[in-house]
């Protein structure tokens, strides 16, 4: 959680929630207290807006 508030997406993006958030290191779910270890990469999931098979009939054009 400390390095998602020192990174400043916070400010970029003050609508997240962080409560809500689910957050991971490398596509691994992990706790906001998680300790990190030099070179991870930190994820913030948040719920889809759109599904996925669905944007990628739209951008092909199928029915």
């Amino acid at each position: 959680m400390q390095a998602i508030e020192a990174s400043g997406v916070l400010r970029l993006f003050p609508a997240l929630q962080l409560d809500a958030m689910r957050l991971g290191i490398y596509a691994q779910r992990v706790p906001p207290g998680q300790c990190l270890v030099d070179g991870d990469r930190v994820e913030v999931y948040r719920p889809l807006t759109l599904d996925p098979m669905a944007a990628r009939r739209r951008r092909a054009g199928a029915p």
